[in-house]
């Protein structure tokens, strides 16, 4: 029996950038930062901060990129995923990252504000394996 589910509650890192498949479906992918906090042996207050690479297909992408913005909150919930390939000397390299299925936006606005929730499910797979055309910044 195996399950892939990830559940994570952050921060962006920066603004979400969407991009679109040479078929049309859009993409963003960004950065949240978990931080988080404990007391070690010494009982002193310690902070760590995880940054974890995620990615958005379809309605969730541009939900996502219209409504995040730098250091908005942002639960989701998806799936690892490994993505494999050989740089042009052909060292290989690879990267693990959260491919979302839903997103809940956390509500930083008053008490009692309806909170924008995004959870329609996506697709499994369906032309995520389309390709992004290349960015001449972009290096994965």
């Amino acid at each position: 029996m195996n399950l892939n589910q990830v559940t994570l509650l952050g921060r962006l890192t920066k603004d979400p950038e969407l991009k679109y498949t040479t078929s049309g479906t859009a993409v963003t992918s960004f950065s949240l930062a978990i931080n988080e906090h404990y007391k070690n042996k010494e009982a002193k207050k310690v902070e760590s901060t995880v940054y974890v690479e995620v990615e958005a297909w379809r309605k969730l992408a541009e939900n996502i990129a219209d409504y995040m913005k730098k250091g908005s909150p942002l639960l989701v919930c998806g799936k690892l995923k490994l993505d494999k390939w050989d740089d042009k000397e052909g060292k290989h390299h690879s990267k693990l990252k959260v491919v979302a299925n839903t997103a809940r936006f956390i509500s930083q606005g008053k008490p009692g504000e309806k909170v924008k929730d995004h959870t329609e499910p996506q697709p499994e797979d369906e032309n995520q394996e389309d390709t992004i055309p290349p960015d001449e910044n972009d290096s994965k």
